[in-house]
Parts: C-alpha cells; structure tokens; sequence
C-alpha cells in the first residue's frame, strides 16, 4: 500500500515512476487492453511501452505474478527518499522556504540512478510538487 500517488504531491522523479507503476498495472491487468501499437502513440507513450514489454520480457511469470513488483517497489523507495528529504529540512518554527520539486540526487534510489544513466529519466522538462 503506497500514500497518496497523486502528481502534485511528489518530485517529478517520483512522479516518473508512479507513471510506470500505472502503466505497468495497467497492461498486466485481466482483461482487454487498448491497442499498443506504435503508430497510434506519442513518441513519450511509445517509449514506456517498451519499458514495459522490456519489464514483462525479464520477468518469468509475466502478466500473473508480481510483473510490476520492480516499479512498486521503486515507488516506495523514491517516495520514502522523498519523505526523508522532508523530514530532513523541515524547519521547526519558521515558514518552509524550499518547496521539493526535484529529488536531490544525493537522495536517489538505485532505479532513479540507473534511469538517469540510461538517459530515460527526462526530470527538467516536467514540474514536479506544486504545494
């Protein structure tokens, strides 16, 4: 059971992820499924669906059992990291002057760091908390 997965609450590092639990659920879901071919997808789109088909193709038991187990957990660790982070510079008696938009990457988790390596964590583009 996660918190709150809400966009304006979290990093757009997080946010990132959350979007691959989804898609991820969703495409591992019983039942039917929208088309998922190229030609009818962004380019953005595209490029999760294949994160997905890559996370389905390394997991053994596929649709049934936990193929979305490695984005749930990713979730969780970015949002405790995210919670740290909070607790970390939460002034005890003045107003809060830094809001969190981007994780620090001091406070990266392992598949943030392996995503930005990879290139496919795109954070600057997107705003991230907006409280």
């Amino acid at each position: 059971m996660h918190a709150d997965l809400s966009p304006h609450l979290h990093t757009v590092e997080c946010n990132f992820l959350i979007e691959l639990l989804y898609r991820c659920q969703h495409d591992n879901a019983f039942g039917m499924h929208a088309d998922l071919s190229p030609h009818l997808h962004t380019v953005e789109c595209n490029f999760l669906i294949e994160l997905l088909y890559r996370c389905q193709h390394d997991n053994a038991f596929g649709k049934m059992f936990g193929a979305c187990n490695y984005w749930d957990e990713a979730v969780w660790q970015c949002t405790k990291q995210e919670r740290i982070w909070r607790r970390n510079n939460n002034p005890q008696y003045t107003k809060r002057v830094i809001e969190l938009q981007h994780l620090p990457e001091s406070y990266y988790t392992p598949v943030l760091r392996k995503l930005k390596e990879e290139g496919q964590l795109r954070a600057e583009k997107i705003a991230g908390c907006r409280i």
